[in-house]
């Protein structure tokens, strides 16, 4: 399953020292696709790969839940562009 994760950061120094070590040597079962941050690092959006969204947030936020507030959802997919599966539209 694909994971979105937007992470409002309000301690942008410990974030990313944590961002950094802490994914140098993932888990198991959990891959970090694309990392796209804002460029004052006040703000990042990550995708996710792994067994659940429970799975990437029991990860995440040990890692850096002091340092942003994170909002996770399953993405529709990690290629190209694609329309919401689930609306009508």
């Amino acid at each position: 399953m694909y994971v979105l994760v937007h992470h409002q950061i309000h301690d942008r120094d410990s974030f990313w020292a944590m961002a950094r070590d802490g994914t140098s040597n993932l888990p198991a079962g959990l891959t970090l696709h694309l990392s796209i941050p804002a460029r004052d690092g006040s703000v990042a959006t990550c995708l996710w790969e792994g067994e659940s969204l429970e799975a990437v947030r029991n990860f995440v936020e040990p890692l850096v839940g002091k340092a942003s507030r994170n909002e996770y959802s399953e993405a529709e997919n990690r290629e190209g562009v694609a329309l919401p599966s689930l609306l009508s539209v």
